[in-house]
């Protein structure tokens, strides 16, 4: 490496580190040299931490991080040093963390130390990888055949993760609230799974969950038009005889409130673009309040789910209650609309472009409201393909058509419950994975503590759909195996990755947002540019101090803190927020 020049005598060097989730490096105790390590995101270019003697690796969007390890030197003259010692201390740092580290850190395999490199403060080149494939050798076996077929059909260009949310999705759909597992102590969980997958246009989405999602269509299909030509008229008959009747009993007027109500019943397996309350409505009308909402392109839910009906207010409560099977009470005035679902169950699967993903990222009200935790959430980094390839095989597909008529017919309509029970060591891992997010709530996820806070139910519902594929409607009869809980496990990891890389994302945007905010009130309101007092700030502009601090550390080149010392006796030293380009005037 060629020594370079730097202001304050100090020596700049970076490396490039690949890393999947986030981790604290400790450093080597036998180095000498000091070290402040800083770490920048390479989409923002933030700096996202400053610590002395170690590196902290905070995961983005591409899954990618840069690494600058800055060493002081003795000399306090600007010349030219050798950069070789700091390249070996930086080297010391990496192989201390992954050789000692990996166990009790959770270092992913696969993790490697790229590049040193000579660079400025100011230079963070973009470096584009490929996204972390899903781990489709943990789906069930039908599953699997599906996804690796829809990847053949174009010639590899779709990535696992768009068809194997479709499968997950409508495997979801068909079991329906009928199947439970008992997970955790106290703890039950159903089959409801909330997926929303990001991929762009022209990406094959359309025509993979039309082919996944069409045999579970035609038997809700199938169901309505049995409803609507064999059970419906019987009842209108039934009702026109007992209305005929001129002397009524009270059992009369109840059989009569019961048809009336069985008649508006017709059986609906799933909806698309519904505003909440039309989705009230047709859950409402359901024998077992069940409902799934599935599209292959979710642009409108997303925005009613925005508040595009509800003057930008966010309209999440309805699908946060319904995961969790919660009584739901619905009072509307203006179209004098009742309604009380005792256990709502609903599945989302959506596919939408990856701009609203990061729009909804970027809501404080979805982020921290309880409905961002409860979904799995990737982007599938789907480009357009061309689909040259051969097509799924029927015998696949006869199969998969089967397992979801088998599925829907056990499980989504059944009048009654059933529990499954797991296996000790599949409870233990559970258990144990549990325990993990906590830790990991406490720890390197302390900022974002509430995320993790599902992960682990999530995992339940997905072992228990993975159980239900696996044994179709014999799933009763079977534990859900300690291999089943492992694999629905490393998948919800991968879940839980995607969702961080995603939030990561949008609390940079929502922090870039208020600093552009903050640069613009002191714009606006300090014509003399001496800025303005935190006081004021926080009554004038609902900028609180901690947060004005925050955005100074976060944001140097934009803002900074002064302090203004008082002309006159026993006052005290204010401090004011500035902008950064009137520190030197």
């Amino acid at each position: 490496m060629s020594p370079i020049r730097s202001r304050k005598g100090e020596n700049h060097v970076s490396g490039e580190l690949r890393t999947k989730r986030s981790h604290c490096i400790e450093p080597n105790p036998d180095t000498k040299t000091p070290h402040r390590i800083k770490v920048r995101h390479l989409n923002s270019k933030r700096q996202l931490a400053r610590n002395e003697g170690q590196v902290t690796i905070v995961p983005c969007q591409r899954l990618t991080l840069k690494i600058m390890a800055t060493y002081t030197v003795r000399s306090t003259k600007h010349e030219d040093h050798d950069n070789s010692e700091c390249e070996a201390e930086l080297r010391k740092l990496w192989d201390h963390w992954y050789q000692e580290s990996p166990a009790d850190r959770g270092s992913p395999q696969g993790t490697e130390l790229i590049s040193l490199s000579d660079t400025s403060d100011d230079t963070f080149p973009e470096i584009d990888v490929n996204q972390r494939p899903f781990p489709t050798e943990h789906l069930p076996d039908i599953a699997g055949k599906l996804v690796r077929a829809f990847r053949k059909r174009t010639n590899d260009q779709t990535p696992d993760a768009l068809p194997a949310m479709a499968a997950i999705g409508t495997l979801s759909a068909a079991i329906g609230p009928g199947l439970l597992l008992e997970g955790l102590e106290g703890l039950t969980g159903g089959c409801g799974l909330y997926i929303l997958a990001g991929a762009c246009s022209s990406s094959g989405k359309s025509m993979i969950l039309d082919q996944t999602f069409k045999p579970l269509e035609k038997i809700g299909l199938a169901r309505s038009k049995k409803f609507e030509q064999g059970e419906k008229p019987r009842l209108e008959r039934d009702l026109r005889e007992l209305e005929k009747q001129k002397e009524k009993s009270a059992e009369d007027w109840e059989k009569i409130g019961d048809l009336k109500q069985r008649i508006e019943c017709k059986p609906r397996l799933s909806c698309e673009d519904a505003t909440t309350p039309a989705m009230v409505r047709l859950m409402a009308r359901q024998s077992n309040d069940a409902l799934s909402s599935i599209s292959d392109e979710a642009r409108d839910p997303i925005k009613n789910l925005l508040g595009k009906h509800t003057k930008g207010k966010t309209d999440e409560g309805f699908l946060t209650k319904a995961w969790s099977s919660k009584l739901y009470q619905c009072d509307r005035v203006t179209d004098s609309f009742e309604a009380t679902i005792e256990e709502p169950w609903l599945s989302i699967l959506w596919f939408t472009q990856p701009d609203q993903i990061n729009q909804m990222a970027t809501s404080p009200d979805l982020l921290y409201s309880g409905f961002f935790q409860r979904l799995l959430i990737c982007d599938t980094k789907a480009y357009p393909a061309i689909i040259t390839g051969p097509s799924v095989p029927e015998s696949i597909l006869n199969q998969w058509g089967d397992l979801l008529r088998d599925l829907h017919d056990s499980f989504r309509i059944a009048k009654s419950k059933v529990v499954v029970q797991p296996t000790e060591a599949a409870r233990q891992l559970f258990n144990k994975y549990a325990q993990e997010c906590v830790d990991r709530m406490n720890g390197d996820l302390e900022e974002v503590h509430t995320i993790p806070g599902k992960w682990n139910e999530n995992a339940i519902r997905l072992a228990l759909t993975f159980h239900a594929a696996e044994y179709g409607r014999d799933a009763p009869a079977h534990l859900v195996s300690e291999s089943t809980a492992s694999k629905a496990i490393k998948v919800m990891r991968w879940f839980a990755d995607e969702m961080l890389a995603i939030v990561w994302t949008g609390i940079s945007t929502q922090r870039r947002n208020r600093a552009t905010a903050l640069q613009k009130v002191i714009e606006n309101h300090s014509p003399n540019r001496d800025g303005l007092t935190l006081g004021k700030l926080k009554n004038n502009h609902k900028f609180e101090e901690s947060e004005i601090r925050k955005l100074c550390a976060e944001f140097p080149h934009l803002l900074a803190l002064v302090e203004i010392r008082t002309t006159h006796r026993g006052g005290r030293n204010s401090a004011r927020c500035i902008l950064a380009d009137w520190r030197n005037e």
